[in-house]
């Protein structure tokens, strides 16, 4: 990444692709922190959401052939 690049992006001129995104992180060694900060399960609120899309139950189905279903 070049620093003219860099620059832009410190100014508010550029927008920053993913994969610059996290050589940018790394390079500052907050990686992962960033990675931790993202992870819905490091958060109550994200616990919370995570859980609301777990199915309630599930159903195991017969996979002999035989008896009840």
């Amino acid at each position: 990444m070049s620093p003219d690049t860099i620059s832009r992006i410190e100014k508010g001129h550029a927008t920053p692709s993913t994969l610059n995104l996290l050589k940018i992180a790394d390079a500052l060694g907050i990686l992962e922190h960033l990675v931790t900060a993202i992870d819905p399960y490091e958060s109550d609120v994200g616990r919370m959401r995570a859980s609301e899309r777990l199915p309630q139950r599930v159903r195991h189905r017969n996979l002999t052939g035989g008896g009840d279903a």
